[in-house]
């Protein structure tokens, strides 16, 4: 159930967030102006989820025109969106965003193109954001030791 915020005309909807370790649900807040996604670096922490650094530090202002406390970002965490049949991955910038957990700006709103019934504020559809983690490395120098006492145990037998 979405929620209509009156006073700031805003849009709060539940988002289940799905982690390696858990499943939660918590309220993100739609902005077709945000120019970008965002999640709160409380959540990122309290979630454990896997960051990245950005190429280049971000200047992000807040939705009232003044700068960020954070002044650069420089991290971002990766979610596959689901939503109805549409399934893509977004970067999330990681930002003091205020009372909100998350924020689904513009590249949401073009890549899902929810369905919303704006007079009682209402998205048709679950919202579900998956954790995309980096797939491990494998060791390859344990597996090339692995060879080489195979060879010489082979050697030995002979």
């Amino acid at each position: 159930m979405s929620v209509y915020v009156s006073r700031n005309h805003a849009i709060k909807t539940p988002v289940t967030i799905q982690t390696s370790q858990e499943r939660v649900t918590k309220r993100a807040l739609l902005d077709s102006r945000a120019t970008e996604s965002f999640i709160h670096p409380q959540l990122a922490k309290e979630l454990t989820l896997t960051t990245y650094l950005l190429d280049k530090p971000r200047q992000v202002q807040n939705v009232d025109g003044t700068s960020n406390w954070l002044e650069k970002v420089t991290k971002e965490a990766k979610f596959q969106v689901f939503h109805e049949s549409h399934c893509q991955t977004h970067h999330f910038l990681i930002a003091d965003i205020g009372e909100d957990d998350i924020i689904l700006g513009y590249p949401f709103f073009e890549a899902a193109n929810p369905m919303i019934d704006w007079p009682t504020g209402k998205i048709h559809g679950a919202l579900v954001l998956t954790e995309v983690r980096p797939m491990p490395v494998p060791d390859t120098r344990t597996k090339l030791q692995r060879i080489v006492e195979a060879v010489k145990w082979t050697n030995v037998a002979q």
